[in-house]
């Protein structure tokens, strides 16, 4: 059996990403119970080692030439996962645990800020770079047999 490492290349930015997600995971369970400073300690520590993977996944995915749009969406997931939730969980614990509902509401506005902002990127990224392309497939597969659902999203940024 011979293995195709041209193939096999697309695994390794995503081992990447999800190597900084299980940091983030792991960060959110060290402080999972009651945390002690050595567990701050290790969970800041950890959100710094998933920053490190974020920093690399992209670079091996361009050096490799293995982009993905399903690497683009599990990089956007890793980083709610590592700088949203981790983060704020973090500093909840930390500091605004003793706000009660004040301090959990800060805690996510801060989750939702970060959630927020890559779904904003891509669709942004999504509309530049496919919109000329969507518009030609739309229209030929209108003929064929109506509208698509890119055809619906391109229309649907059109009027928004």
């Amino acid at each position: 059996m011979k293995v195709d490492l041209k193939k096999s290349l697309f695994i390794l930015p995503n081992l990447f990403t999800m190597s900084s997600v299980l940091c983030g995971y792991y960060a959110i369970l060290i402080l999972s119970d009651q945390p002690t400073s050595d567990d701050f300690y290790r969970s800041a520590l950890l959100i710094v080692f998933a920053l490190f993977f974020d920093g690399i996944d992209g670079r091996v995915a361009r050096l490799t030439k293995t982009q993905t749009a399903i690497g683009v969406q599990l990089d956007s997931l890793a980083d709610v996962i590592s700088f949203g939730v981790a983060p704020a969980i973090l500093v909840y614990h930390w500091s605004l645990e003793e706000l009660g509902t004040a301090g959990m509401l800060v805690g996510f506005v801060f989750v939702a800020a970060g959630a927020v902002r890559p779904d904003a990127i891509i669709a942004t990224t999504f509309t530049k770079r496919a919109a000329a392309e969507l518009q030609e497939r739309a229209r030929a597969q209108l003929l064929a047999r109506g509208l698509t659902h890119e055809a619906h999203r391109l229309m649907a940024s059109r009027i928004g």
